[in-house]
């Protein structure tokens, strides 16, 4: 049987974190927005939009792609954040 939603998290010398997490019966809005695919772009919006704290979904649809970005986005923010 498969499992919708199935969260995976992954870091280097860890063994990788599954999570099937249950419906919260919690409601919210989501925006989604397409940017130019551009990293510094990428890194210039998150850094005005969460100025004041929050989290923020980035989504690529390639491993290269997702490590890519994360090394622009731990070069601009640091690894802490």
């Amino acid at each position: 049987m498969r499992e919708y939603p199935l969260l995976t998290a992954v870091c280097a010398g860890h063994d990788p974190l599954l999570g099937r997490p249950a419906a919260s019966g919690r409601g919210g809005e989501v925006r989604l927005e397409r940017l130019d695919d551009d990293l510094e772009v990428l890194a210039d919006r998150l850094e005005a939009e969460l100025a004041g704290g929050g989290c923020a979904l980035v989504v690529r649809n390639t491993v290269d792609r997702v490590l890519e970005a994360a090394a622009v986005l731990r070069g601009r923010f640091g690894r802490g954040r």
